[in-house]
């Protein structure tokens, strides 16, 4: 099973340099943009688990396939993949045109859990499987 969440925004007239290209650093950000509001969709479940955990970007990755000019509507597609087998979250990204017909980019980030000492756990919290289960059957 895998859960998927869709991320509809325009970017800002700071994105683009003087050419109107999207700078490529900017790609990492609307990324980053909607893993938060995907997780915001869950926010209850979400604050739960980040009392208790820290999750950090321990990777990330992004295959630039064109470039992004000045455009109304962008999407980013985010998807995780269930069940999860590790202590690994992994999320993945495909930025596109609102109509989703353009593939500008795909990418993703791998995330560590921590507890609140700073320590690595080593296993997925039962506490966000539960949120995912919870997420999914919402589907």
């Amino acid at each position: 099973m895998k859960f998927t969440y869709k991320y509809y925004f325009k970017p800002r007239h700071s994105d683009f340099d003087n050419y109107e290209i999207a700078h490529h650093s900017k790609f990492l950000c609307w990324f980053e943009e909607a893993r938060y509001e995907c997780f915001e969709q869950f926010q209850e479940y979400f604050d739960a688990i980040t009392r208790k955990y820290i999750m950090p970007v321990t990777k990330l990755d992004c295959k630039y396939y064109q470039m992004v000019t000045s455009v109304d509507k962008m999407l980013v597609i985010v998807s995780l993949d269930v069940p999860i087998t590790s202590s690994i979250l992994h999320l993945n990204y495909r930025l596109m045109d609102s109509d989703e017909k353009r593939l500008y980019a795909k990418g993703y980030t791998e995330h560590v859990f921590m507890n609140e000492d700073r320590e690595l756990v080593t296993s997925v919290p039962e506490e966000f499987l539960k949120l995912v289960e919870y997420i999914t059957s919402q589907e």
